[in-house]
């Protein structure tokens, strides 16, 4: 027994698991060694060591590997009581999953206090998606349905059926990446809203966004409501995925903090302010980034200060980051006014709010190439006189090769 209060030995654990190297991280050496000492130390050890779990087959790149159902089952099987200390399960699903899905079900019923599920689909079977078909999707779906979930994140997921997450009364946070929506609409609408705090759309979700801001509850409300979406991150490949991103901007009026990208140097900025417009007045941060491999008469900035300047004046933005991609070895950095442009931005309008702008330009450049290159980039001082003199703000400039 131990003679040390269990309330302290608690905080004592907790801080082992958060002060740790990098091979500590992985193993949770420190706090398994603690479980060792007093039995008594055993719930507190435990509800860090199996926090988190990761089933995959390969520790290092988890999408290249399938997911170790079998081994979660064991565990559960012989020590029950841990599936009560899961709070974040990522799954890496493979062909093995499908041997037996009732199996995979059992496993799945016994975690009953998840807070985050993220499913990655490991393969390109076509069973692999969220359609009724889908031998795993009753295991998927009951995970859904705990009152605990809080986040869902989906990679690789083909035919994802956006009304799964109808049982999810408690989701604040949902992501997607390399995934695409089915486009059917059930029968049976649900009847009430999906209120999420936190976006994520990655790569190749255009369909999913779209289906996002136009499925239906059954009195005609969004089934999807973005009134009180806060944190809004999008990443753009497709003229499609831009429209679809600004129809979805439209949906938000409490936006606090917008970060995208833009992922081909054919897309731009044109557009941005209607998105952002509607949340002039919560919106505290955005941060942008862009790839650009023009040639010397184009716009760096592709169209990004006529847009801010349509926010200028009436908004409460307190930070600005913009990251620029520039591929193009023979661009000239200093030629003309480049720059110059965005400074007169915050110079010229009133930006009441703003407390830090931050300019990150980084470049391709090959072997033997870097002091040239770095000499011929642009002065702070030359091409933004007012962002590098003004003390009300900090302006952060960066120049990276890549």
């Amino acid at each position: 027994m131990s003679t040390v209060p269990l309330d302290i030995v608690g905080v004592i654990i907790d801080q082992l698991a958060e002060d740790f190297d990098d091979e500590d991280a992985e193993t949770f050496a420190s706090v398994k060694s603690m479980s060792l000492v007093c039995r008594d130390y055993l719930p507190f050890c435990r509800k860090r060591i199996f926090a988190s779990i990761v089933l995959t087959s390969c520790r290092f790149e988890p999408w290249k590997g399938e997911g170790l159902i079998s081994q979660l089952h064991e565990l559960l099987s012989t020590t029950p009581e841990i599936a009560g200390y899961i709070r974040d399960l990522k799954y890496y699903i493979g062909k093995e999953d499908f041997k037996d899905p009732t199996f995979t079900t059992q496993t799945l019923r016994q975690v009953t206090c998840l807070t985050s599920l993220f499913i990655h689909h490991s393969s390109d079977d076509s069973r692999l998606g969220f359609t009724w078909w889908n031998p795993l999707r009753p295991a998927l779906h009951y995970v859904l349905q705990l009152p605990s979930l809080r986040e869902f994140h989906i990679s690789n997921v083909n035919n994802f059926f956006l009304y799964d997450l109808a049982p999810c009364i408690n989701l604040e946070t949902f992501s997607c990446l390399h995934s695409t929506a089915w486009p059917v609409r059930p029968i049976d609408l649900p009847s009430s809203s999906i209120r999420l705090r936190a976006l994520i759309i990655g790569v190749d979700c255009a369909s999913i966004m779209r289906r996002m801001c136009t499925e239906k509850c059954l009195d005609g409300s969004p089934f999807i409501d973005f009134s009180k979406l806060t944190d809004l991150s999008v990443t753009l490949s497709t003229a499609i995925q831009v429209e679809a991103s600004q129809m979805l901007g439209n949906l938000c009026t409490e936006l606090v903090k917008v970060s995208l990208y833009l992922l081909e140097p054919s897309l731009n900025w044109v557009g941005l302010a209607n998105m952002l417009l509607p949340s002039r007045n919560t919106l505290k941060c955005i941060c942008l980034e862009t790839v650009f491999s023009g040639g010397e008469g184009d716009d760096p900035l592709q169209g990004l200060v006529d847009e801010l300047k349509r926010l200028g004046n009436d908004n409460i933005i307190e930070e600005i980051v913009l990251r620029i991609h520039i591929f193009n070895r023979n661009y000239d950095f200093n030629r003309g006014d480049r720059w110059g442009s965005f400074d007169k931005l915050f110079a010229e309008f009133k930006w009441p709010m703003l407390r830090s702008v931050a300019l990150t330009i980084s470049f391709t450049i090959s072997k033997g190439y870097f002091l040239e290159e770095l000499r011929n980039l642009p002065q702070t001082h030359d091409q933004f006189p007012w962002l590098s003199s003004n003390k009300s703000l900090v302006f952060k400039f960066d120049v990276k090769g890549m």
